[in-house]
């Protein structure tokens, strides 16, 4: 997946395929998941300019 988010419920079998926190993004419960998204909603506006940064050569 390239420049996409991966954001699903917690399944222990993700750790045989992917890098948990890496690759893909898992929640435990309700509260969990809202405090994530709450967190990727604030940062990942930052992320995105940096990289466009980086890709222009700044």
């Amino acid at each position: 997946m390239s420049g996409g988010l991966y954001f699903t419920q917690d399944n222990p079998e993700f750790s045989l395929v992917y890098d948990v926190g890496k690759e893909v993004i898992t929640y435990k419960d309700e509260k969990d998941c809202m405090q994530k998204i709450k967190w990727f909603w604030q940062i990942l506006p930052r992320q995105i300019r940096f990289e466009k940064q980086d890709a222009k050569g700044l």
